[in-house]
């Protein structure tokens, strides 16, 4: 019976080796961390590029504002106009003078701008921080989607390691199995087990690998690199970040939010002031073709604009401008006690899953200490194979449960210095 067994053995002996050897060689061809991700994800992301390009349009705007407010503006004109009468019908001459005849070149100048030009330069350096503070926002928050992605894959490649070692284990222990069975002290029923139990193991790695390489691949897309290669990644060293309390970085929306309305009264301000603008031409302007080589000349001024009433609009504008202070304060509020609670309950969420993990490691040590004397009694004949796979299986849930706990850890960190920021 023994010699009919030992083909099975021994294919079923190399299988199992040529697995492990090629998922083994496979998973931990490379190495990368969590900064060579997230350093990629920033360098790629086409929002923190747009706004970067936004940024550098700052002193164009500014040299565009300085030339519409600050520079002379010099143009031609040219108007022809022939009234003609016929007979007794036609437009009065004392209006008309018969026709016009105008080539001018003119020159205007506004005055007195500076309020217009400084809220208009308050305007962009507002565009600019808000611009900057897209850019900041989009990092923070890319650096908590790469690393959730991370965390994601470095748990599945942790269990596959896991894997690994009871495949280690397994093996061994066939070994000594089959040794047992050759000397008619063991049964072959056990090699049998005990190969079940190694190929249940190797499918629960293969399905584990199917989804480290899809995850790995998600990972990948979100860091914008064109990869297909199955890495190994190091072991994620996240700390929780100190509270920052009221000094939140998102709260900088709110501030720019008040900015920008503060400055948008200004602008509507500007429309109800008085317009001033000089003003000179030069050139040809007649009424008649008569010596019209002598009606050339120049002629200078003032134009002055302003609003003597329009349905109280700067005053509704005031009010309006008001209310949208009033809730962006609130917002603001909201946010500040909403966003502490958050953080305590994430806070509570770390302690409780680092309250779980001491027994979790105690247990996993009193697993391993069991599977040596198991196996120790195994050979002895004091326990079965089937006793030994329990507590073997026992192990690996606890295996599992502990990789579970850290990277659920890491993910709440995360999540956390994500809020407090």
């Amino acid at each position: 019976m023994i010699s009919n067994y030992k083909p099975f053995k021994s294919a079923s002996s190399i299988f199992a080796l040529i697995l492990i050897f090629t998922f083994h060689t496979d998973i931990f061809s490379q190495t990368k961390n969590l900064n060579y991700y997230v350093e990629n994800a920033v360098k790629n992301s086409p929002v923190i590029k747009e706004n970067t390009k936004l940024i550098s349009t700052e002193a164009l705007r500014k040299e565009l504002i300085y030339s519409q407010y600050k520079k002379p503006h010099i143009f031609g004109t040219a108007n022809y106009l022939f009234a003609p009468s016929f007979g007794e019908v036609g437009y009065d001459s004392a209006v008309t003078n018969g026709g016009l005849y105008s080539a001018l070149i003119n020159l205007e100048m506004p005055l007195f701008t500076g309020f217009s030009s400084d809220a208009k330069i308050e305007e962009i350096k507002n565009d600019i921080a808000s611009y900057s503070n897209t850019i900041l926002a989009t990092e923070h928050e890319i650096r908590k989607n790469i690393a959730d992605q991370y965390f994601r894959v470095f748990q599945e490649q942790e269990q596959i390691t896991a894997i690994d070692e009871i495949l280690k284990i397994l093996d061994f222990q066939k070994g000594i199995v089959e040794k047992m069975a050759e000397r008619s002290i063991g049964k072959i029923s056990d090699i049998t087990l005990i190969d079940i139990e190694i190929q249940s193991q190797l499918i629960a790695k293969k399905q584990l690998q199917t989804n480290l390489e899809a995850d790995l691949m998600d990972l990948n897309l979100l860091a914008g690199i064109d990869d297909t290669v199955v890495v190994s990644l190091e072991e994620p060293m996240i700390q929780l970040t100190p509270d920052v309390k009221d000094n939140s970085n998102f709260l900088l929306s709110y501030n720019l939010d008040s900015l920008k309305l503060i400055t948008e009264q200004k602008l509507n301000e500007t429309s109800y002031r008085p317009q001033f603008t000089f003003f000179v031409n030069g050139g040809l302007n007649a009424v008649t073709y008569d010596e019209m080589w002598k009606k050339v000349g120049v002629s200078t001024g003032f134009n002055i604009s302003f609003d003597i009433f329009n349905g109280g609009q700067k005053n509704l504008n005031d009010k309006l401008t008001e209310i949208k202070k009033q809730n962006i304060s609130t917002s603001k509020a909201i946010f500040l006690s909403q966003n502490q609670k958050r953080k305590k309950f994430l806070l509570k969420e770390i302690d409780d899953l680092k309250k779980l993990s001491e027994p979790l490691e105690k247990q996993i040590l009193n697993y391993q200490t069991l599977l040596n004397l198991y196996s120790s009694e195994f050979i002895s004949g004091e326990v079965s194979l089937l006793d030994y796979i329990n507590v073997l299986k026992n192990y690996v849930t606890f295996k599992s449960e502990i990789i579970n706990n850290k990277n659920q850890q890491s993910i709440i960190i995360n999540e956390y210095n994500y809020w407090n920021w």
